[in-house]
């Protein structure tokens, strides 16, 4: 990769390992009010930055934290059609976007055709990250990221219903796993 990377929560914090995995120089998490606990893993993970994108202005925060540059590269992982539109005006001419976050297939975002071929944009998709089965066990093997930090609840068979609740009202909820007992 080797070049600056623009992340989003949960996906994205395993985003941010394989980024860091890959040579990325500079990783900028991207969060919203209500990812805190989400967010407090980014440098544990191997974010250097973290960019909100709630504020007043996420172009400008960009700015800043990436000293004066846009986004050579953005990965998009939250399935929010509205984070493809914000990973697109933070992208730096020529550069790349990623979508690969969980979006419903009638999801549709609006494209400003003139930026993207005037700022000759590549826009990829993908999904799953086929045959890189080996190279995240190895990164798992490693012991190098707390991963475990990532499993926030646990939860019986029967309890699944609070559970999906749970996740869905964040907070303090990054990922819940369900037991088998």
């Amino acid at each position: 990769m080797g070049q600056d990377a623009l992340l989003d929560t949960v996906r994205g914090l395993l985003t941010v390992v394989a980024a860091r995995e890959a040579g990325a120089r500079r990783i900028i998490l991207a969060g919203a009010p209500g990812d805190e606990e989400r967010l407090a893993l980014d440098r544990a993970l191997g974010a250097d930055d973290i960019l909100d994108v709630g504020a007043d202005d996420p172009l400008a925060r960009l700015w800043t934290l990436n000293r004066g540059r846009l986004a050579t590269r953005v990965i998009e992982a939250t399935g929010n059609a509205q984070a493809v539109e914000l990973g697109l005006d933070l992208l730096t001419p020529g550069g790349v976007i990623t979508i690969a976050g969980g979006h419903q297939p009638e999801s549709r975002v609006a494209l400003k055709i003139g930026a993207l071929v005037g700022q000759q944009f590549d826009i990829r998709g993908t999904q799953l990250g086929a045959n890189q089965y080996e190279a995240c066990l190895a990164v798992l093997a490693a012991g190098q990221y707390p991963f475990a930090r990532l499993v926030t609840h646990h939860f019986a068979l029967g309890d699944i219903h609070e559970a999906m609740r749970t996740f869905e009202r964040r907070g303090a909820c990054i990922k819940p796993v369900i037991t088998f007992d």
